[in-house]
This record gives structure tokens, sequence and C-alpha cells, in this order.
């Protein structure tokens, strides 16, 4: 879905000051959140790999079974 818009190239009152606290928060906020989003993949990463091993595991045993 592409979403059509007007660009801005001025503002009204003209610039805007950055606002410092919120940039503050995102400096802390930005690295614990790429550092979770990283341990997140990784733990769903490992959880694949098991459960596809476990699968693959049990396909043997009843092929050997049979």
């Amino acid at each position: 879905m592409l979403l059509l818009g007007t660009p801005v190239m001025l503002l009204p009152e003209g610039s805007v000051p950055v606002n410092s606290k919120v940039v503050e928060v995102i400096n802390i906020v930005k690295p614990q959140a790429i550092e979770l989003i990283d341990y997140a993949n990784n733990v769903c990463l490992e959880v694949f790999i098991q459960s596809g091993l476990v699968q693959c595991e049990l396909v043997v045993q009843v092929l050997h079974s049979e």
C-alpha cells in the first residue's frame, strides 16, 4: 500500500527547535531496544532450530520403527 502526501518544504513558523528531552530519552532507550530485539531474534531462532530438530528426530524414530 502506497500512501501519497504533500512534501513539506517550509513550516509556517520557520524552523522548529529539537526537543532535547525527547532526544535524550531516545538516546537512552534505542540501544536497549536494539539489544532486546537481537536477544528475542536469537531466542526465536534457537526455539525454531530445537523444534525442527525434535520433529526430525520423531520422523527418524517412526521410520526406524516400521
